[in-house]
């Protein structure tokens, strides 16, 4: 295939990306009705109220988990002299990078193949779920987090990261993290990144059994849970003042009686129904 065509096909979903992503985060009325859930709360912690506080603040459609309103209410504190839309959006236009970044790094550093890789599959995604990339809802952000991990997975990355000083120990931190954000930001966005981190360790290499797997990669794993142990503690600390109860009503337990939500008798309801 000739290279100018691949380079004319490159710069036109590079200009539809761009357009589409300058024009959803300028755009300043809500794009789906949840997003204003989200500078809700933004607001509320800046009032200096517990956006859980259900006696000051209406919860919901914030049932993934407790890291979305953290974040934006920092990007607000942070950046300030932006407006209430780009606040809550401020994670899409970084989710269209952290695809190229995933393609670079499983490419091997090559940026002109990651693009033509990563750029047209961002096209796709935006055309088939936008609730994904394109609005201001945890989504994009828990996306961005998976992204993080799916990069440091890549044997390219591990590899430069290896050869650093304490490289063994920065990579399995760095993942541990990326695990936590993508955990308390989207619960259901963790299992592809924990695959991969399971794989990465291995090196994609089928082990003989899972005891000897467990054995070689004990270190990495015990490290790893105990910084997503710590990280959770902490957020449940700071967000519910380490009421286990009220964090799991607010998340796990969201579609059951102990939620609160609904004031009609319904019948049980069962995680795995039978």
């Amino acid at each position: 295939m000739p290279a100018a065509f691949l380079h004319l096909t490159l710069f036109l979903c590079l200009l539809a990306a761009f357009a589409q992503v300058v024009v959803t985060f300028h755009f300043p009325l809500e794009l789906e009705v949840r997003e204003s859930t989200v500078w809700l709360h933004v607001l509320a912690s800046k009032a200096g109220v517990n956006p859980y506080d259900s006696t000051k603040v209406a919860f919901v459609n914030m049932v993934y988990g407790p890291l979305e309103a953290l974040l934006k209410g920092f990007v607000h504190w942070a950046l300030p002299f932006l407006d209430s839309h780009e606040v809550i959006r401020i994670f899409v236009p970084l989710l269209p990078l952290s695809y190229v970044l995933v393609a670079y790094g499983w490419l091997r550093g090559r940026l002109t193949d990651a693009l033509l890789v990563a750029v047209p599959f961002y096209l796709v995604l935006n055309t088939t779920d936008p609730f994904a990339t394109l609005l201001g809802r945890p989504d994009p952000t828990a996306g961005v987090w998976t992204n993080l991990v799916l990069f440091l997975c890549a044997p390219w990355t591990r590899e430069k990261l290896r050869r650093r000083k304490h490289g063994p120990l920065l990579w399995t931190s760095a993942v541990a993290l990326g695990l936590s954000l993508t955990f308390h930001t989207i619960w259901r966005f963790l299992p592809l990144p924990f695959l991969m981190m399971l794989g990465a360790l291995a090196d994609y290499r089928p082990p003989k059994s899972l005891g000897a797997y467990l054995r070689a990669h004990a270190q990495e794993l015990g490290l790893m849970a105990a910084i997503g142990l710590l990280f959770s503690l902490t957020v449940i600390l700071y967000v519910f003042g380490f009421d286990f109860g009220e964090y799991y009503r607010r998340y796990w337990g969201i579609f059951t009686a102990a939620s609160g939500w609904g004031s009609i008798p319904a019948s049980r309801f069962y995680w795995i129904p039978v």
